[in-house]
């Protein structure tokens, strides 16, 4: 038997054999832990591929958003109103980071409420350079800070071609409003026109957005705003926008209906449960509707962050933390003793808690000297303290009380909310609108009316001038006068604490003499057809002092009418200033169209007059803040002045 026959394989070809079997052996260690081999084909999608074919797989599933036909868009919100320098460009460097496809506005652009086109071409240029770092396109929508004037429609006109517009992104239709108020018109009919056409042209747009600048849903005159919701009926749709400064969402017509917060313009930054946050809103479109994200630039907030809900209970706080208050005292020039009224309104239907004390009393007591109480819904409470120095306050120098509060209410179901603070009152008496006939000037009489008093409280006065006291008549009802007269009153609890002395003075001019005037309430943004209105009061007037004739601060407006005499022919120019809107009339003819909500703002304009009477109409509305009204004049002869009113008569 011969030996056996010994085979060497050859270094190479053991090798090989070695590389397989180590091929095959970490085959079989991938295989083992999921991996693909061989036999096994790849997970693979159409966008997606990995080797793992294990039936149980490291990721939750692969229903990627790459729809081509979603994507995402931004939107900014006002800047204006206030505006903080560096917000909007902070913004605009976040949103180059998110990388959004376009971004889209809601106006309050610029400060405005200016006719100084060299003024308006400097603000847009500020804009503009925190603007242009933006990589996306930008949308311009306008808002009242924005055009409010003809000069301001014009400049916007040349740097943007139209105030208002559609388009279409993806089978996304996009409306863009002016509600700026064009030729006196919240959505003029021609801008109905267009959106109808544009919703007619894409009935089948899979989802439609309406941007605007004025939340028109909450105002008592929207305009065309109206039609506009009709013909968006049945269409699945978004409406957004902005204006208020607070964030609001709430569900009308059964769609997602919102007020954005602010991205640079004025806001107290209370937070998101009362919508004052600086913020860019971030929407994707996706085949269920859009999903939107508002992106805090400190964080990230959802699309309901503030809803309606929360809006009506944290404003009905904050005005419950207003707590108004009456303090009589003993005396106008010197005080020692007193009585504080507080008052607690609680507008909301849950219970408001309130708890507050009086910090550092030194030389003046209090009694109560802290406050614990629970208003029910919808009530007030008027709470009394009692006030005493131990010694005589000089009332140039008055001794400040601090009052500590905290109030609030508990939600079932929801995070507590509260609010605390401190507020100084000043040791001296309260001055209160007590006489209620605003009129300083009369033919023949005039009926003096003045305010209800609470029970234990009487009203003395006097119409010679001299200074009410306790001796004083009381008033019990209106009464009439003749003659230049000075009232003066003072409202007394029945301890013998007064506020101070209000006067009024009232002056008889001669029939036919100054213009006469008419009294309307009402809330506007744009003046109102007053024929059609029932003015609350009439009378007359020798000049354009409106605030001394307001019966209340805010929503009001006035029409004043007479003849104005020219006593030379010619070309007259007229300036027309106001604080808010106003138009001049001659000759029932428009001179000078100074309409809209706004701030001082003076506009000019030129009338050929003959010799003789004119009939002048000046119409005006107050929406907030200060009443201004000032009209100039100069022509032939006549260097600018106020309006003579000893060439006016009625």
């Amino acid at each position: 038997m011969s030996d056996p026959v010994i085979q060497r394989t050859p270094m190479k070809v053991k090798n090989q054999i070695l590389s397989s079997f180590h091929i095959l052996l970490a085959e079989l260690v991938m295989v083992s832990y999921g991996f693909s081999s061989p036999e096994n084909q790849p997970e693979k999608t159409e966008h997606f591929e990995s080797d793992v074919v294990s039936e149980i797989k490291p990721w939750t599933h692969l229903n990627f958003y790459n729809d081509p036909q979603n994507f995402q868009f931004a939107i900014l919100s006002d800047r204006a109103g206030g505006v903080r320098p560096g917000v909007f460009l902070d913004a605009v460097k976040k949103l180059n980071l998110l990388m959004p496809e376009f971004v889209m506005s809601v106006g309050d652009f610029i400060p405005g409420n200016s006719s100084d086109r060299g003024q308006l071409i400097k603000e847009w240029a500020e804009f503009d350079k925190e603007l242009n770092p933006l990589k996306a396109p930008f949308f311009f929508l306008p808002g009242n800070h924005d055009i409010n004037n003809d000069v301001m429609r014009q400049v916007w006109m040349e740097r943007s071609g139209v105030p208002f517009y559609s388009f279409v992104y993806k089978d996304v239709l996009f409306l863009a409003l002016d509600t700026t108020g064009e030729k006196g018109y919240i959505i003029p009919d021609y801008q109905v026109e267009s959106m109808k056409k544009a919703l007619a042209k894409h009935a089948d747009a899979r989802w439609t957005f309406v941007f605007m600048h004025h939340p028109l849903w909450l105002y008592k005159n929207p305009g065309g705003f109206t039609r506009i919701e009709k013909m968006l009926e049945g269409r699945k749709h978004t409406v957004i926008a902005g204006h208020r400064h607070n964030y609001v969402f709430e569900r009308r017509n059964n769609t997602n209906y919102y007020i954005l917060g602010t991205t640079g313009g004025g806001s107290h930054l209370r937070g998101a449960r009362f919508g004052e946050f600086d913020h860019v809103s971030l929407i994707t479109i996706t085949d269920d509707g859009p999903v939107m994200a508002n992106l805090r630039l400190d964080g990230i907030l959802p699309h309901d962050v503030t809803t309606r809900a929360d809006y009506e209970i944290t404003r009905a706080l904050i005005g419950a933390t207003r707590m108004p208050y009456t303090l009589l005292t003993d005396g106008e020039d010197r005080v020692k003793s007193g009585t504080l009224y507080l008052e607690f309104k609680n507008p909301s239907p849950n219970e408001l808690i309130v708890k507050a004390h009086f910090m550092h009393g030194h030389q003046v007591s209090m009694e109560p000297n802290a406050i614990d109480t629970i208003l029910p819904p919808n009530s007030n409470k008027i709470i009394k303290v009692d006030l005493q120095s131990t010694e005589v306050i000089p009332l140039e120098d008055p001794t400040l009380i601090q009052l500590a509060w905290t109030m609030g209410y508990q939600l079932k179901g929801e995070e507590d909310l509260f609010l605390n603070g401190k507020r100084n009152i000043a040791f001296k008496p309260s001055t209160l609108p007590i006489i209620n006939t605003v009129a300083p000037e009369y033919i023949d009489s005039l009926e003096i009316a003045m305010t209800d008093t609470q029970e234990n409280h009487t009203i003395r006065y006097t119409i010679d001038g001299t200074t009410p006291m306790l001796s004083s008549p009381v008033y019990q009802s209106p009464f009439n006068i003749h003659g230049n007269k000075t009232i003066r009153a003072r409202m007394f609890n029945d301890n013998g604490h007064g506020t101070t002395t209000e006067t009024q003075s009232y002056k008889s001019v001669p029939a036919g003499s100054g213009l006469r005037y008419r009294f309307y309430k009402g809330s506007w943004t744009r003046l109102p057809d007053y024929s059609q209105l029932t003015p609350l009061f009439e009378s007359i007037t020798t000049n354009l002092n409106v605030e001394s004739r307001q019966l209340w601060a805010d929503n009001w407006g006035m029409v004043l009418e007479g003849n104005l005499e020219i006593d030379k022919a010619g070309e007259y120019t007229f300036h027309l200033n106001s604080d808010d809107g106003s138009k001049l009339f001659i000759n029932d003819k428009v001179i000078i169209d100074n309409d809209g909500d706004h701030s001082p703002l003076e506009l000019s304009g030129k009338a050929r007059l003959s010799r003789g009477k004119h009939h002048l109409r000046l119409e005006f509305f107050e929406a907030g803040g200060e009443a201004i009204l000032e009209l100039d004049m100069e022509g032939p002869g006549m260097k600018r002045q106020s309006l003579p009113f000893d060439k006016v008569s009625h």
